[in-house]
């Protein structure tokens, strides 16, 4: 739960601001083997998901842009996970810009986990399939 990138490589490259780089996190040079970030990319985990999964973005947000949150979208969709993309207009990293769009994020994430539940076997379930569990 929380933000995070969905592209690690991408982030790496075009960080806006020199202290946002995760090197950090990673190590330098990753420039000639981009293997370490790549494997911390949820992007490259795409095909081993099956949890409905909520994604929430703000569009002008630097740190975890639209592009790679809408590749990722794209690959759990194709895939038939449950999926929802919700992108905030005029937010960055998070919603606190506005108190509307801050009420609608805990809205937006009640609904979500209301509608999935875990079965007994510990899948996400439909609320509705697991009544009767």
């Amino acid at each position: 739960m929380g933000a995070g990138s969905v592209d690690h490589e991408r982030r790496r490259i075009a960080a806006p601001v020199p202290g946002e780089r995760i090197e950090c996190a990673l190590g330098p040079g990753q420039q000639a083997d981009p293997s370490d970030w790549l494997s911390h990319s949820s992007l490259m985990y795409a095909g081993k998901v099956s949890t409905p999964t909520l994604l929430m973005t703000g569009v002008l947000d630097p740190r975890t842009p639209m592009p790679p949150t809408e590749e990722y979208f794209a690959a759990l969709k194709t895939r038939g996970v449950p999926v929802k993309l919700l992108q905030f207009e005029d937010e960055y990293h998070g919603t606190p810009s506005k108190p509307s769009d801050f009420i609608r994020t805990q809205l937006y994430m009640m609904s979500w986990f209301k509608k999935y539940t875990r079965s007994g076997d510990g899948k996400a379930v439909p609320v509705s399939a697991s009544a009767g569990q």
